[in-house]
């Protein structure tokens, strides 16, 4: 049976049960010998296959390292811990882990999402100054101030243009941090 050791020395993958969050990724390292790789391979594809059919299953990609390796990284993206808790428990799952090869030597750990504070703080910024140099284009062009479009003291077209204009800036700046 494949040996499991954690990926954190601090959080263990049975306390990340414990957590309701979704959607969570399972990020999984798999050091295989060399020789086992296809056997590896053959297995993984089989368990895989059995967590397309799982509730909250959502996908998978297997990755291997380069120049020979036969380390894999296999990334799962589950809607939420329940849902992955579930599959891992199931019989069709545990009879699959059984069958790696005993010397592959597996990683498991769960995580989620966490934005960037920076791209965050730089979308706001670029929201902002696009907020304000769309005012002071309409200001400037129709002679209204910030405060009348901001009041509602413009003529109805102007609000449609300048709403869209906004909304415009909004998602060119969103773009841009892709």
């Amino acid at each position: 049976m494949v040996k499991i050791i954690e990926m954190d020395d601090t959080v263990t993958l049975n306390e990340q049960f414990e957590t309701e969050v979704g959607p969570v990724i399972l990020m999984n390292k798999f050091n295989v010998s060399p020789d086992e790789v296809e056997e590896f391979l053959k297995v993984f594809a089989e368990t895989t296959k059995v967590f397309k059919q799982q509730p909250g299953f959502i996908s998978a990609q297997l990755h291997r390292g380069i120049a020979g390796s036969s380390t894999f990284v296999n990334y799962v993206v589950w809607e939420s811990v329940a849902h992955f808790r579930q599959a891992f428990n199931k019989p069709e799952f545990r009879s699959n882990m059984a069958m790696l090869l005993p010397n592959t030597v597996m990683s498991p750990h769960l995580f989620k999402k966490s934005s960037n504070p920076r791209d965050l703080c730089r979308l706001v910024a670029m929201m902002f100054l696009s907020i304000q140099s769309s005012l002071d284009c309409l200001s400037l062009r129709q002679n209204y101030s910030f405060a009348q479009y901001l009041g509602g003291d413009t003529p109805r077209l102007d609000q449609t243009r300048f709403r869209i204009t906004i909304l415009f800036m909004i998602v060119s700046s969103i773009k841009e941090l892709r």
